[in-house]
């Protein structure tokens, strides 16, 4: 029996599988917005690659800033995928998980579908990581609310133009503008030893410490075998 043949991967097939699977929101110019697990996510075709965006559904209070961005930084040295950033808005500081895949060799059917759920069951476990490593007293009131404090799906920060994407790694995308030193690069994140002014101590103050970091492997997603992923980003809306 002949093989499915192996097609290049569009918005439009994205879309299909989404409505297949019982997940379907939206439609949005690059593929489609469609909720997993209680969770909102958002599904595009970048160029060659496959990107997935989910919102952990809590916020955590305007001062855990810096924590939130240590705990990030933990995450993303330890671990290829997903890559998690934090995200400053009125409502407080979210973390976002970010999946991105290449496909520009194209997919059959089967890969296709195969890749979204490996792709949405990885994020989730990263979801469910950061659920067991931030207490629920660290939240913000409306943490019992289904997503982002509302009872429809998430926007994922009004994600609907995705605009230009160049620079995945860094994130400068989706609506969000980039939080900036002054020479215009990312925002560099609080060093370990405290040499900003911010170190362990001033972390264990906010209720913020490494151990509450979502390091180890007990999530389910391993380390990178000893490589460091992107230090944390902070995206303000």
């Amino acid at each position: 029996m002949p093989l499915p043949p192996v097609t290049p991967v569009t918005p439009e097939r994205l879309r299909r599988l989404v409505t297949q699977r019982g997940e379907f929101v939206r439609e949005i110019p690059e593929g489609v917005v469609g909720q997993h697990g209680g969770r909102s996510y958002q599904l595009v075709l970048i160029e060659s690659d496959l990107v997935l965006r989910t919102r952990w559904s809590r916020h955590l209070p305007p001062q855990a800033r810096r924590g939130a961005l240590q705990l990030v930084n933990d995450w993303n040295r330890d671990r290829i995928l997903p890559t998690l950033h934090t995200q400053a808005s009125d409502d407080g500081v979210s973390l976002v998980a970010v999946h991105t895949t290449s496909v520009a060799l194209g997919l059959s059917p089967a890969q296709l579908a195969e890749l979204v759920d490996v792709t949405l069951s990885v994020t989730g476990n990263a979801m469910s990581a950061l659920d067991g490593s931030i207490p629920l007293s660290d939240v913000m009131p409306d943490d019992d609310a289904p997503i982002d404090g509302r009872d429809e799906p998430a926007d994922l920060g009004d994600l609907d133009e995705i605009g230009d994407l160049d620079g995945l790694d860094d994130l400068d995308m989706l609506d969000g503008e980039h939080e900036s030193g002054d020479d215009g690069g990312q925002r560099d994140e609080p060093d370990r030893d405290g040499t900003d002014g911010y170190g362990p101590d001033e972390l264990e103050a906010d209720g913020y410490g490494p151990e509450r970091g979502a390091t180890g492997t007990a999530d389910g997603i391993g380390p990178a075998d000893g490589s460091s992923g992107p230090a944390a980003s902070d995206e303000r809306t």
